[in-house]
């Protein structure tokens, strides 16, 4: 994390201390100092959304949609995959922001990342899957993922699947508010070969909030966690998502954690990352990556 505000180019930061690519927005990127904790003296990062801005989508394809938020990949391992990963960060909305109909925030992704599976780009098992966290209307809050479905799943508690988009998980079980620092940790666990036993769980503020089962995230065994996906952005992909006010989130403390774990055990994301030998130890303490605090 920078020492002092960076109001123009942070991007040259992100790309020369968090191996960071792919940049979507970058004049909407910055760092400031925290505003909701006014004691601290660390720098955070913040995000603009401007008035009428929504997905990605609005201006990559040429929708005439005037451009918001932020999108990169940190791949700290290189081109190096795991099979498990843990991404903790803290995320604050400004006073003024209205939730609308939803959008993102950051996550994990596995595979290639020009292969898609974020924007209607479908995950087929083979070539790539992500997990990104939603705000959706009045400050609810959901896991959501863009991974191969089945009957089974989609026919389950707490998960709405789209055909045509990503799936959700436990919406509304999280909450969020303006103006109020809130930690999100998000632990996969994916699954071997083409089984549903992978694992999906999220806290936040230290407690557990979403506990999902038997996904399947892959049905390659060689497709793994490849990056942190740092995305937000109103939407949804239409207008209709599109945030009417100026507005900005802030994030700190992101800390990116990936392995080749056994099952997680205990019941907190400290507890489902132990490890079983000295030597993965070892191998553990070499892919923590903490960008900021």
């Amino acid at each position: 994390m920078p020492s002092a505000p960076i109001t123009s180019d942070a991007v040259s930061y992100i790309t020369s201390n968090w191996f960071a690519s792919n940049f979507y927005a970058p004049e909407d990127i910055s760092f400031t100092n925290d505003p909701i904790d006014t004691n601290s003296t660390n720098t955070v990062l913040k995000v603009n959304y401007p008035a009428g801005s929504y997905a990605p989508v609005g201006t990559k394809n040429g929708n005439g949609g005037v451009k918001g938020g932020a999108e990169f990949y940190s791949l700290p391992n290189g081109q190096t995959e795991y099979n498990t990963a843990l991404l903790r960060y803290d995320v604050a909305f400004d006073s003024n922001f209205d939730w609308v109909k939803g959008g993102k925030l950051p996550g994990i992704f596995g595979g290639d990342i020009s292969q898609g599976c974020s924007g209607g780009e479908k995950a087929t098992g083979e070539n790539c899957f992500s997990v990104r966290m939603m705000w959706r209307e009045g400050g609810a809050g959901e896991a959501y993922a863009y991974i191969p479905t089945s009957d089974s799943l989609c026919n389950s508690k707490q998960v709405i699947c789209n055909s045509d988009y990503g799936t959700s998980f436990s919406r509304g079980v999280i909450r969020f508010s303006t103006m109020k620092w809130s930690q999100i940790e998000i632990y996969v666990k994916l699954n071997s070969g083409s089984n549903s036993n992978g694992i999906l769980e999220v806290w936040q503020d230290g407690s557990l909030m979403i506990n999902q089962q038997n996904i399947q995230f892959r049905s390659n065994q060689n497709l793994g966690v490849s990056s942190m996906m740092f995305s937000t952005f109103f939407g949804g992909g239409s207008s209709s998502y599109a945030t009417p006010v100026n507005t900005s989130t802030y994030f700190r403390n992101f800390q990116f954690s990936t392995g080749n774990t056994p099952d997680p055990v205990g019941n907190t994301a400290a507890a489902s990352l132990q490890i079983s030998s000295s030597s993965y130890y070892f191998l553990f303490l070499v892919v923590i990556y903490q960008f900021f605090t």
